[in-house]
Parts: C-alpha cells; sequence; structure tokens
C-alpha cells in the first residue's frame, strides 16, 4: 500500500513538472522574444511602416507628373499635401534634404523629391558633440587657413538616448583625402532593438583658403582691411596672392590734403602699402599685393597722384597695384607706377573672367622675364 501511494506521489511529481515544462514552452511560444505574440506586434508594425512607406511614395510619384506643368514650388505641394492630411508633416533637415512625415515614420528626400534615405520609425536619434578638426600633427586647423591638399582628422562623441551607437561610417578618426570640402557620416543607433539612423554631413569648407574664379572675385569678397591670403582657381591652375586690403567704405577724395589711413602723404602724392612689409629686399622677394577697395565713389583730384609703395634700397615696389571701386572713380589727377616693378617670380594674375569663360590676365611669363633682365 505505501509502495503505490509513493509511486503515485512520483507519478503527480512528474506531472507537475512536466506540466510547468508545459507551460513555460507555451508562455515562450506566445510571449517570448521570437513567440507568436511579438511575431504578431512585429506583423502589425511592419505593415504599418509598408503603408505609410507607399502613401509617401505615392505622393512623390504625384509630384513628379505635378511639376511639368505646375508653378509651385515642391516645399509649397507638401504644404498643400498636409491640408489634405495626406502626409502629417515635413520639416527641412539641411540645406539639401527634407523629411516627410507619415504614422509615426520618416522619409527623407533631396530638394525635388527624389528620396535619398529609405522609411524608418520616427524614434529617438543618434546625436554628436564635441567634433574637432585638426591636422594630421593634432594641431587645431583655423579658419580659411590651409591650402587645398591639406588632409584633416575628424572625430566626435557620438550618443543615442537610452541606447547604443552601433556603427559609424566612415569609422572616426576619419582622414581627409585632402580635397573633401564635406565629409557625411552615417550613425547608427539602437534603442530596445529597434534601429535609428542619421547621417550627419560636417564642412570643411571655411578651414581651407577659399577659391575664387578671379582676382577681382576674391577682391569683391573681402570685407575688413589687412593681411589676406587668396587663392584664385582659373584655367585648371591655382595661384595664390598675399594681399594687403586697405578698405573704404564710402567715398574717397584724395585732395593733396587730408591724410588718409593705408597711404603716406607727401607733396600732393598718396603712396599706399608699406614700404617694409610688402616688398622685397636684397635676400628675399616682395610678397604682398596692395589692394585699394572704394565702396563708394573715388575721387582724385587736381595735381594730385596716386601709387604704391617702393623700396627705399632698390629692389622695386609690393607684387602688384589693384584699385577696385564699387561705383565711379573720378581722376582729375595722375595714377603712376613709374619704376614700380617689383622683385619677385612672376605669376599668372587672373585679373576678370568673362561670360564666354575666357580671362582677361597679365601673363607670369612677362613679369619673369623683365625680373631677370632687372634683378639677376
Amino acid at each position: 500500500m505505501k509502495q503505490q501511494k509513493a509511486i503515485t506521489l512520483i507519478a503527480l511529481v512528474i506531472t507537475i513538472i512536466i506540466l510547468l515544462i508545459l507551460v513555460g514552452i507555451s508562455i515562450s511560444t506566445l510571449m517570448g522574444e521570437r513567440g507568436i505574440l511579438r511575431k504578431a506586434d512585429i506583423t502589425i508594425e511592419k505593415n504599418k511602416e509598408t503603408t505609410a512607406e507607399e502613401e509617401i511614395k505615392l505622393i512623390l510619384n504625384e509630384w513628379r507628373i505635378e511639376k511639368v506643368e505646375t508653378t509651385k514650388t515642391f516645399l509649397e505641394f507638401l504644404d498643400s499635401k498636409v491640408e489634405k492630411n495626406q502626409i502629417d508633416k515635413y520639416e527641412r533637415i539641411d540645406e539639401e534634404s527634407i523629411g516627410i512625415y507619415r504614422n509615426n515614420y520618416i522619409i527623407i528626400v533631396d530638394n525635388d523629391g527624389k528620396i535619398i534615405k529609405n522609411i524608418q520609425k520616427v524614434g529617438p536619434v543618434p546625436t554628436i558633440e564635441n567634433i574637432k578638426i585638426t591636422l594630421e600633427d593634432g594641431t587645431e586647423a583655423e579658419e580659411y587657413s590651409q591650402k587645398i591638399g591639406t588632409k584633416f582628422i575628424i572625430s566626435f562623441d557620438a550618443m543615442i538616448k537610452d541606447g547604443i551607437i552601433k556603427s559609424i561610417y566612415p569609422q572616426i578618426p576619419y582622414t581627409t583625402n585632402g580635397e573633401e570640402k564635406i565629409v557625411e557620416f552615417e550613425i547608427i543607433g539602437t534603442v530596445n532593438d529597434i534601429d535609428y539612423t542619421t547621417n550627419v554631413k560636417i564642412s570643411l569648407e571655411s578651414k581651407y583658403i577659399k577659391q575664387y574664379e578671379s582676382l577681382e572675385k576674391a577682391i569683391s569678397d573681402q570685407k575688413e582691411s589687412g593681411y589676406k591670403q587668396v587663392q584664385i582657381l582659373a584655367k585648371n591652375e591655382v595661384v595664390t596672392h598675399d594681399m594687403n586690403i586697405i578698405i573704404y567704405n564710402g567715398d574717397l577724395v584724395l585732395d593733396g590734403i587730408k591724410e588718409v589711413n593705408g597711404a603716406s602723404l607727401n607733396n600732393n602724392v598718396y603712396t599706399f602699402g608699406n614700404a617694409t612689409t610688402d616688398v622685397g629686399t636684397k635676400t628675399t622677394d616682395a610678397t604682398n599685393m596692395v589692394v585699394l577697395k572704394i565702396n563708394g565713389n573715388f575721387v582724385i583730384n587736381e595735381a594730385v597722384t596716386l601709387t604704391s609703395c617702393i623700396s627705399d634700397n632698390g629692389y622695386g615696389g609690393s607684387k602688384g597695384f589693384v584699385i577696385y571701386c564699387t561705383n565711379e572713380i573720378t581722376n582729375n589727377g595722375k595714377i603712376s607706377m613709374s619704376d614700380r616693378g617689383a622683385k619677385a617670380k612672376g605669376q599668372n594674375v587672373y585679373l576678370y573672367k568673362n561670360l564666354d569663360e575666357t580671362y582677361e590676365y597679365v601673363p607670369a611669363i612677362g613679369a619673369n622675364r623683365w625680373r631677370k633682365s632687372k634683378w639677376q
């Protein structure tokens, strides 16, 4: 009898264990990571994503047809779709991209409605901070200080709220190739097993010396007096000019009486530039071009002469003298460059770019020949 009870008790325990195992399996099947309920949730979410994607793409297809005949801009077109509740909203992400939202999903397009990033769920966005842009030796790159060809190293910290950063492409620290003006990074963060992607563009434009199509364009862009360096990219050639630029905001009258900044006055002669820093010496060539820029009218009175600086020791003047005036020039006096040729290596000076893409320029070869005959 006792043996039967023992067997019955063992059978009960085994039955309970089996039931517990079955319950565990059932719960896991229903609610586990790969369970039925989890799969159902994924299916529902996937259907929402597909529906949102189809609705946004339908709108974009409509724009491709409508833009041929409409006078609307793309943003005006999107405004009309928001009003009709065909999309939830849109927002500009940067100068080149726009995010279009529908049912908690987003597709990113360019300014003409072309998809540049496929649909993803709206959620926490990976962000970056502590951006560092240095030279290869680790020193900080100052604004507009580097020539094209200089390589930079980019690094930053990336994070996402309540999650982890899964990947950054290209990897950081990233070394540029010396020509890149913008580097785009794709950053993927994961929160609760869902990936969220953002693209971050880091501009290097301000680190390079700005390049212009002509000397005229370079001078027109200058806002402050001082020593500047500009690069001219013309006819597949990069020419660097060091300038001592003297700027006047407002009308300038040279009357032979009034002193003006950036020039010396002696016997009705205004001499612009610095005879110490802008000209050559026995052992060094002239380095700077003197630029006089007037944002207004410019008048040279009768019996007044305008010229540029020259070496006291017989090594010529600056590497050039340019007068740039935004309004009218009235010359009742004289502009003289007698004996102002510079002891310096000749350069092609691309003064102005014509509408037919040709250039008005001073060739380097003439300057080189003159230098050779006079100084060497």
